[in-house]
């Protein structure tokens, strides 16, 4: 990569980590330390002339700022998400281009992680029996009719928003195993 742009493999390499604004931290202090050197000096200057361009509310989250950086950078038009199960790959899913909702079915009680192909985590957590079996989660409602039971009118048990509302899991019961609905939004332009 051209030393001009070091910094921006540095970001790309920090928002991939699972804590990403930790990881940004360090990498703006690596960008700086590596500044210092001669070769990287006019690549600095430019990231601190990115940095000064920033709006003041951006200047405290790291995370945001990488984002914005890479936005225009070549990326992927598609992203594989991996379900995990007790530390085992249970599913795996493509999204393609700006939203797309995929379904995991027969979700049991468990210990479950979602992952970029990258390794990222985005979520853990856990699914008991009241989120994925209906007589657990709805005790008092009866059941509806076989023909009836598509999740289009039914409520969603638990409801998770990530990334900025980004990405949103949603899990939903049925009479022996739940429905995991993962909905992937086009990240609205933030400036």
């Amino acid at each position: 990569m051209n030393d001009n742009m070091y910094f921006i493999a540095i970001i790309a390499d920090a928002l991939s980590k699972p804590d990403p604004k930790q990881a940004m931290r360090e990498a703006f202090k690596k960008i700086h330390s590596m500044g210092q050197q001669p070769e990287y000096a006019l690549g600095y200057r430019q990231f601190l002339e990115f940095m000064d361009s920033m709006p003041d509310s951006d200047k405290d989250a790291p995370e945001r700022i990488g984002a914005k950086m890479l936005k225009d950078a070549d990326r992927p038009t598609s992203i594989e998400l991996l379900l995990e199960k007790d530390n085992a790959t249970i599913a795996k899913r493509l999204f393609k281009g700006g939203d797309d909702i995929q379904t995991f079915d027969k979700i049991l009680p468990g210990c479950y992680r979602l992952k970029m192909d990258t390794g990222r985590i985005i979520w853990e957590g856990n699914f008991e029996k009241q989120d994925i079996i209906w007589a657990e989660a709805y005790p008092t409602q009866n059941l509806r009719m076989a023909a009836d039971t598509g999740q289009k009118d039914q409520r969603p048990t638990k409801e998770v928003y990530l990334l900025d509302g980004t990405l949103i899991l949603r899990i939903f019961p049925g009479v022996e195993s739940g429905i995991l609905e993962i909905e992937l939004k086009r990240p609205e332009a933030k400036v």
